[in-house]
């Protein structure tokens, strides 16, 4: 992955605590050359309890940090060996994935990634080599594409129409409605999602507020759905759903 900026450092912890890694592997400096490469993501000193946005560092996450590794550089052999054998040392005890970094999250990561598949290969077959590695890593990496948000979800006229502003649909699988006006130009917080048997068999979205309730029931009835599955406490929300049948939300609901 690339390393984090100053606008991602909060979604860099978000990582962490959600992939539950205990293991972190930079391979740059923050700063190369009088370039800034890396925001620093870790607390200046050792105690708990630094907060980066929303999280707060409780419990030990250890970082292998390699100094040696300039970008578009050679490292020494025996030095990036000897550092690649600290690292799996230290998570030989781990069933959690590490996350490794580099500035752009291309180079020295992919290098990183593509030695270790290739030392550990070769004590077990002599299959794949070099190439094969290589093709692997680049059909994974191709295979998922990065998701980007929709570029509607974030535009002056529809920010409000978001309970989360960390939530928010991608362009690929975004649900899109008809252009009404320009309260109502076809944005609605709501993604499809493929089930077991149809692909795009569900759509997920937010509770709707007050001025999205319209949209809401526009989504409902444009894509025929037939059941809508409710999750959220409703005590502190305006209710979207007809409570004597035959009301109104722009359309009848029956």
């Amino acid at each position: 992955m690339a390393g984090p900026n100053d606008a991602t450092l909060e979604d860099m912890w978000r990582l962490i605590h959600d992939s539950g890694t205990s293991t972190i592997v930079m391979l740059t400096n923050p700063v190369e050359a009088t370039k800034k490469k890396c925001s620093v993501y870790w607390p200046d000193n050792s105690e708990f309890g630094v907060t980066f946005g929303k999280f707060k560092v409780s419990r030990q996450v250890k970082q292998f940090h390699f100094t040696q590794w300039p970008d578009h550089g050679v490292p020494t052999t025996s030095g990036l060996l000897s550092f690649r054998h600290r690292v799996k040392q230290d998570m030989s005890a781990s069933y959690k994935p590490a996350i490794i970094h580099c500035s752009a999250g291309v180079g020295r990561t992919g290098t990183f990634i593509g030695l270790d598949i290739l030392i550990d290969e070769g004590k077990t077959t002599t299959a794949g080599g070099q190439d094969g590695t290589v093709d692997v890593m680049k059909s994974t990496a191709s295979s998922k594409p990065r998701q980007l948000i929709s570029p509607n979800a974030v535009s002056k006229e529809n920010v409000e129409k978001n309970r989360d502003e960390t939530v928010l649909p991608t362009e690929r699988n975004s649900v899109l409605l008809p252009y009404i006006s320009d309260s109502r130009n076809g944005y609605i917080n709501a993604v499809y999602c493929d089930g077991y048997q149809n692909r795009r068999g569900f759509i997920v979205t937010q509770t709707p507020l007050t001025d999205t309730a319209e949209d809401f029931w526009h989504m409902t009835v444009d894509n025929k759905c037939p059941v809508i599955v409710y999750l959220n406490d409703c005590v502190n929300e305006k209710v979207y759903w007809p409570t004597n049948g035959g009301e109104k939300f722009q359309f009848l609901v029956n």
